[in-house]
């Protein structure tokens, strides 16, 4: 399925190249598109992750392939030959010691037209070479050279944003131009990697073949695509906002020392750097109340317990020698169950990754957190520890302490002063749950109130099935949709993550955004305080009248 139709490139990749060429795109996202299709392609669907000795003989999948294909890639025919004759004018002396088959002096002929089979020997040396240092470098140069191209195609499709390039690189990559234009001609506009894939799975309706770009085989393939992008692309407003409204993160924790409290960010780093680092974050679903007690309460064991794995039972009671104790994991549990939290037990790590619920939408990049305005004081970190063998070789857990200082729900880094500043989180959780790709600016333009439509549309899909076409226009489909529905407090739903994305784009602020959502305290004020400004009826549920007017 490969494109194979690119000519040769005349430009020779020096060191200096993205230095010498003026990019569509930034280096920075070529590379992001590189550890994404690497991934997809060679990677086992691991972000970051291709096998750069990846070798396919010819005839391997159709009677076309003439030749051998090189790399993670799939560098076909003369282009694989031009990955070579990259290596060895980059690096002669390494490719000579790596070529024991006689491979330089296939390097001037057409591998193509002379129908090159390389023999098991020239096979190994083939690996060997593209393997090297300089190998695995030339691989990614000539990759990114390549989807160069691909964007440009993109950019004449009239496809300008980055994340809708990337799924158009990936798309062409995978099947050439033509099923590219295909998918992207019938894609809801404006596009996003959701409308995208939304346009790539109507492929499957084709009962006359199953190998379109769009069809099931590569369903999970695309599916990992749109969630990379949205993570690494289009959250990186998301990323640089939170650091602009000053978000510190204090962390609370039992090691094998006293109970400490430490910066979330340089406590993460420092464990990533052991091999240690942070795999997810658990949350057990606390009142404001209640999460302002696991403070409250975790602050009279700072400093105070000794660490001892037999006697968690007395973290709070004092044992018989007047001492109290505890480790990572009870000094979590038993705080939870101080604060009024029935069942919660005395686990262990293992146990509280088991039973915990997870939080599902907050970012994890090199075991640091990179949308920390999700977080919740209560919250469990999980990191590994020393023994691989257990679930996700989880060791380790800390607890949110503090949020910029604050000890209360509303410490979530979203209750900011002003309303652009709150209107401009609303755009980035919007961004986040919809892929909608709003400028983070704080106003309430056009686009930004086709956003809020288009999260009441994807929570409708997400909760009810109701097949609605995510594209910020609200017709008869999408309002019979939302006929009788609402969500309250205690409600756990996507309509209620809408619901808060469009209080906040209103300039009210729920005290956070979780994707499902829960509805609390916070979002019940804050809709009570918009009915009341809008002369609705003040019951702070958020039904089908409260929720029109939010999206008007």
């Amino acid at each position: 399925m490969h494109n194979s139709e690119r000519g040769l490139w005349s430009t020779d990749l020096g060191s200096s190249f993205y230095d010498r060429r003026k990019f569509k795109m930034e280096k920075k996202y070529l590379d992001i598109l590189t550890n994404i299709i690497g991934a997809v392609e060679t990677g086992g669907q691991t972000y970051r992750k291709r096998r750069y000795n990846a070798y396919v003989g010819p005839n391997n999948n159709t009677s076309k392939e003439l030749t051998c294909t090189l790399g993670w890639a799939g560098n076909y025919g003369e282009r694989a030959r031009r990955l070579c004759k990259m290596i060895f004018d980059r690096d002669p002396v390494g490719f000579r010691k790596a070529d024991n088959a006689g491979i330089e002096k296939k390097l001037s002929v057409n591998w193509e037209t002379t129908k090159w089979h390389p023999t098991t020997a020239q096979q190994k040396a083939l690996i060997n070479i593209i393997t090297t240092a300089t190998g695995k470098k030339c691989q990614d140069e000539l990759f990114q050279e390549l989807m160069l191209t691909y964007i440009s195609n993109a950019e004449e499709y009239g496809v300008k944003d980055i994340p809708s390039q990337m799924m158009w690189c990936e798309i062409e990559h995978l099947g050439g131009l033509t099923p590219v234009k295909r998918i992207f001609g019938r894609a809801q506009k404006p596009y996003t990697p959701d409308t995208i894939f939304a346009s790539l799975v109507l492929d499957q309706k084709d009962a006359k073949t199953n190998t379109q770009v769009g069809d099931k085989i590569f369903e999970s393939r695309h599916r990992c695509c749109v969630k990379w992008i949205k993570q690494y692309v289009t959250n990186t407003e998301e990323k640089k906002e939170g650091k602009a409204m000053g978000v510190t993160v204090t962390l609370a924790g039992h090691g094998s020392g006293r109970p400490s409290k430490k910066d979330m960010n340089t406590y993460c780093k420092g464990r990533q750097s052991k091999g240690r680092g942070l795999v997810e974050v658990l949350r057990l679903p606390l009142t404001d109340a209640q999460r302002k007690k696991m403070h409250d309460y975790y602050k009279e064991i700072l400093g105070r317990n000794y660490y001892n794995q037999n006697l968690r039972a007395y973290c709070y009671k004092a044992y018989r020698d007047g001492k109290y104790y505890s480790d990572c994991s009870s000094s979590i549990c038993k705080t939870a169950e101080r604060a009024g939290v029935s069942g919660v037990g005395s686990l262990n790590t293992a146990g509280m990754h088991e039973h915990w619920p997870k939080v599902k939408n907050v970012v994890i990049v090199n075991g640091v957190i990179q949308n920390p305005e999700v977080l919740k004081i209560g919250d469990a970190l999980m990191f590994k520890g020393s023994d691989p063998s257990r679930p996700l070789g989880i060791g380790h857990t800390e607890m949110v302490y503090e949020i910029n200082g604050k000890t209360a729900a509303s410490a979530t880094p979203a209750a900011t002063s002003s309303k652009k500043d709150i209107i401009k989180a609303g755009q980035m959780h919007a961004n986040n749950f919809t892929g909608a790709g709003l400028v983070v600016d704080g106003i309430r333009g056009t686009l930004t109130k086709k956003a809020g439509i288009m999260a009441v549309q994807t929570a409708l899909n997400l909760d009810f099935k109701a097949g609605l076409a995510v594209d910020g226009e609200w017709g008869p489909k999408s309002d019979a949709a939302l006929k009788k529905r609402s969500v309250r407090l205690g409600s756990t739903r996507y309509l209620v993550t809408a619901v808060e994305i469009l209080l906040m784009l209103k300039g009210y602020n729920p005290n956070g955004v979780e994707c499902p959502g829960q509805f609390g305290s916070g979002c019940a004020a804050a809709t009570g305080r918009y009915q009341t400004d809008h002369s609705l009826k003040a019951d702070k549920i958020a039904g089908y009248d409260t929720i029109k007017s939010l999206i008007a």
